[in-house]
């Protein structure tokens, strides 16, 4: 889908353009902008996004620290959120052969900072934090692997943000079934304001529907708990029995 449709229709919608019009160059640049902000801000609530991206990292031995996002260790789009973490090793030396172990513990800032000894080593790591940096998160894993032979890999789940539009109508973006009419109607109640108009209850009813419509599709079952982090991630209460 392109931007100019979905912004001519939200505006079509508020009685600010009339059927068989085109929107002013200044409207459509707002609207572009708002567009936009919009999917940012549904980015950031899980139930607005279609799926969660998955890829697979090596690690290397001896480095705990990796850098996520364009450009860093882990080149790839910078996560949102990581929901879910394991490790994977070659199953007795048959590298075609990979066991899942997991998931990782995905520890809070007060837990990472919690830990008595960061820089402990095993194997295989037990927890993971991400601290959310900009615009290179970076991932901490405990205990920092140390290995010999084939590195182990990291499995990461994560939520990916919803892609912007580039322009107004060269670039078609890929949205799945659903979003077109849910972006157009809740577009429509954030230029209203804009435009100094109240929208119709007819389109703030459309803009609640067709958005609780893809959130219904994108209701994941949910997980068993994760563990909540590593044993000795808090020094023990002293003096406790």
């Amino acid at each position: 889908m392109k931007a100019q449709p979905i912004i001519s229709d939200a505006l079509r919608l508020i009685g600010q353009v009339h059927p068989g019009q085109t929107p002013a160059d200044a409207e459509l640049a707002e609207g572009l902008l708002v567009l936009n902000a919009l999917l940012d801000s549904w980015s950031i609530e899980r139930l607005n996004i279609i799926v969660v991206g998955s890829a697979l990292y090596d690690l290397v031995t001896a480095t705990g620290a990796y850098t996520i996002g364009p450009g860093g260790t882990f080149n790839q789009a910078r996560p949102i959120k990581i929901e879910r973490a394991n490790i994977k090793v070659v199953d007795g030396g048959a590298a075609t052969h990979w066991l899942r172990l997991g998931p990782l513990g995905l520890l809070t800032a007060k837990e990472w900072a919690a830990i008595i000894e960061p820089g402990a080593t095993a194997t295989v790591p037990e927890a993971l934090y991400y601290d959310h940096a900009f615009p290179l998160g970076n991932i901490n894993l405990w205990p920092v692997p140390v290995f010999t032979g084939t590195a182990p890999k990291i499995e990461l789940f994560y939520w990916n943000a919803l892609t912007a539009f580039p322009d107004l109508n060269t670039t078609d973006v890929s949205l799945a079934p659903g979003y077109d009419a849910a972006l157009k109607y809740n577009l429509a109640l954030v230029l209203a304001p804009r435009h100094g108009v109240a929208p119709p209850q007819a389109v703030v009813a459309a803009a609640a529907e067709t958005k609780a419509a893809i959130r219904a599709l994108n209701v994941a079952l949910p997980d068993a708990e994760p563990p909540a982090g590593p044993l000795n991630a808090v020094p023990p209460t002293q003096g406790a029995s």
